[in-house]
């Protein structure tokens, strides 16, 4: 969290209770608004991501045609041309290399979009949660920020036999989302760039636990973290942050969203590092419960 403080309102006067609640209300507009801008944004890109997928489809598809056709030219050269097999075997074997880098080419363009439409679609899935799963393809997501994919050194700490958690996958993506976008914001200037992320199991929950090496907030604003409109992030001007508006509701809306189901988020400080932690209710119908979590 950045450490300069902006409590974003203009009616602090305790005299004035009207004044705060224009306020608070413009405020929620102007944070619904930015959301809807993006919601929409979003929409428009699961119809790219689906327009996108039929033709990459279609390419990979006669690539492998290609690859097909040059072998059996290669077959019919080294029947009918034995005096120049040389010169045709080095034209050929260029060929094939040209070809295998367009094919990974396409592979890797096919699996980003896989990983994109299996978070889509998981978060109209029922049912109970993987944790590491949706951890895993959402890694693959988060390196479209390049800051992350280019500056950030990674440490994944899984632990295995995890059972589903009873938390809605939109809810949980979401969630993790925000506490990802946070790390990333107060690691921008960290001469160390590090992100932790764990997952573990204990008397009926899972947990997720963040850790970065980031900015950090300062002891006094502990308490202020989870307010709705508040914001620790500093604002530059000359440098316009183009991941986040610093609306004060990112963490606000993570506790908010877990609340029904039972889920809890809490933040802390670690020495250097900064400690998101999640804990989520393992879900009701669950044979792993009792078996594969640990009671202390």
């Amino acid at each position: 969290m950045g450490k300069q403080s902006d409590v974003k309102s203009n009616a602090s006067n305790a005299s004035d209770p009207f004044g705060r609640l224009r306020d608070q209300a413009q405020l929620c507009f102007e944070a619904l608004l930015y959301k809807d801008h993006q919601g929409y944004l979003g929409e428009f890109i699961q119809g790219l991501i689906h327009n996108f997928n039929g033709p990459l489809q279609n390419m990979s598809m006669l690539v492998e045609l290609i690859v097909a056709g040059q072998k059996r030219a290669n077959d019919f050269a080294m029947l009918h041309l034995a005096e120049q097999q040389s010169a045709w075997t080095l034209i050929h074997e260029k060929q094939n290399q040209r070809l295998g880098q367009v094919s990974e080419q396409i592979g890797k363009f096919v699996e980003m979009l896989r990983d994109i439409i299996y978070i889509l679609e998981l978060e109209r899935a029922e049912g109970g949660l993987d944790v590491n799963h949706v951890m895993t393809r959402l890694m693959q997501v988060f390196r479209a920020d390049l800051f992350f994919k280019h500056q950030v050194t990674m440490d994944l700490r899984l632990a295995s036999g995890l059972p589903r958690v009873g938390i809605p996958a939109n809810v949980l993506i979401s969630a993790l989302v925000h506490l990802f976008r946070n790390a990333m914001i107060a690691m921008r200037d960290s001469h160390d760039k590090k992100l932790t992320i764990q997952t573990y199991g204990k008397k009926r929950h899972v947990w997720y636990v963040l850790r970065d090496t980031g900015c950090g907030y300062a002891p006094e604003q502990a308490d202020m973290l989870f307010e709705p409109y508040f914001s620790g992030w500093r604002v530059d001007a000359s440098k316009p942050d183009k991941h986040d508006k610093h609306l004060g509701m990112g963490l606000f809306t993570v506790r908010m969203a877990l609340l029904p189901y039972g889920g809890t988020v809490s933040i802390e400080r670690d020495r250097q590092e900064t400690v998101a932690s999640l804990k989520l209710p393992v879900s009701r119908h669950n044979p792993q419960i009792d078996s594969n979590l640990p009671t202390s």
